[in-house]
């Protein structure tokens, strides 16, 4: 019997049932991989689902469906064209959820909190409703965006191998044992592999530079440089500190923004001036991603960081107090008001 149980719960709309599904095999893999491994651990992990963890009961469905599944320790949300069907308190049951999850995130600290977006190519709408769906997926998207860290895919089948070393981290932090047996588990790049990381980062540097320079400003190409960012968290994930600092040094944007997407991953103290200037720089991409990654050093950094935490946000918000409009002014102003909802 296992001595700890981590509930992930999932939720998203109808169109993602694949990746449901490859998540529901990723968990079971991850149990027979953790109990051969270490067995003495007692480490298991039980998939949250409406459809396995839910029963008919009187009173508005999402509602009933939000009791039954009851507390749970990671919440993992989907989403590519469809938002869903109005709750009843909310414009779906996913976003409803993830409301839920979101205030109880603000009060305790918990669920661990990963929403996904897919980039799969997708017909046209056909119908006023479609596009009204898609269009509710865009602004959902965007409000995240200003308080969270999202992370998008390509397609449908690249989901598992998106989530899989962002899971395995998270149980890793929970269990506060970096050196943890879920370490061990060779799913992602050896940590040790300097040589590795650094070629990898540097590669999509250079990858971000091609995008930038041959697409015209625009929706598209801030996609595509958005999917670089993911590929650079997921690599930066295994960054050591030698590399982290090769990257923040160099004048290269290319090379700060894969210093930038990794203390995204890994935030660091020492590092939160630097991101304070970048934050000013004039490449917007990169002092937007700059922002968030201030963003996520004030949800993870000790409190005994708040002074300079918040002397750098403010002095980002002066900066761009013209500018309010901005991404960058939203995120930071999103940044103080959880510095400060932690240190009231």
């Amino acid at each position: 019997m296992s001595n700890r149980v981590f509930r992930v719960f999932v939720a998203s709309p109808g169109d993602v049932s694949e990746e449901r599904d490859a998540l529901a095999k990723l968990v079971r893999d991850l149990n027979l991989t953790i109990h051969a491994v270490a067995p003495e651990k007692g480490i298991a992990l039980e998939l949250v689902r409406w459809e396995t963890h839910a029963f008919p009961a009187p009173g508005r469905p999402q509602s009933v469906i939000n009791e039954e599944i009851g507390k749970y320790d990671i919440f993992v949300g989907i989403m590519w064209t469809r938002f869903g069907t109005p709750s009843g308190v909310a414009e779906s049951g996913t976003e409803e959820e993830y409301n839920l999850a979101y205030e109880s995130w603000r009060r305790h600290g918990k669920p661990h909190i990963m929403f996904y977006f897919c980039q799969a190519p997708s017909p046209p709408p056909a119908s006023d409703a479609a596009a009204r769906q898609l269009l509710r997926v865009v602004r959902f998207r965007e409000r995240l965006s200003e308080k969270a860290l999202v992370w998008v895919y390509q397609n449908h089948s690249d989901f598992v191998d998106t989530v899989l070393p962002h899971l395995l981290r998270v149980l890793a932090k929970a269990m506060a044992a970096e050196q943890s047996i879920l370490q061990s588990i060779a799913f992602s790049p050896p940590t040790g592999d300097v040589d590795f990381v650094k070629s990898e980062l540097l590669s999509l540097s250079a990858e971000y530079a091609r995008v930038r320079s041959a697409l015209p400003s625009g929706d598209a190409r801030t996609l595509q440089m958005e999917m670089v960012v993911t590929k650079m968290r997921t690599v930066a994930s295994s960054a050591p500190p030698a590399v982290l600092r090769l990257l923040a040094n160099s004048r290269v944007p290319g090379h700060r923004l894969a210093a930038i997407a990794t203390l995204q991953v890994a935030p660091q103290a020492e590092y939160v001036e630097w991101l304070g200037d970048r934050c000013l720089e004039g490449q917007p991409f990169v002092a937007y991603h700059a922002a968030v990654a201030l963003l996520v050093s004030v949800r993870t950094l000790d409190l005994e960081n708040k002074a300079k935490l918040e002397s750098v946000i403010r002095k980002g918000l002066a900066h761009l107090k013209k500018k309010q409009g901005t991404d960058r002014y939203k995120t930071l102003s999103g940044a103080l008001e959880e510095l400060a909802a932690r240190c009231p």
